[in-house]
């Protein structure tokens, strides 16, 4: 069984805007923090 290392505080804090030819990632609490990708896969794919 894999371990999800996701909290609910990282949930509550992060959150993703999918566009129609890329993906936004950013910080809810600093508007500032953010990357913009145009792939993207699960962390756990990358273990």
């Amino acid at each position: 069984m894999e371990q999800d290392d996701t909290t609910a505080d990282d949930e509550a804090q992060y959150a993703e805007l999918e566009l129609s030819d890329s993906t936004v990632i950013y910080d809810r609490g600093n508007h500032q923090a953010w990357l913009q990708s145009d792939g993207a896969v699960e962390a756990r794919a990358m273990v």
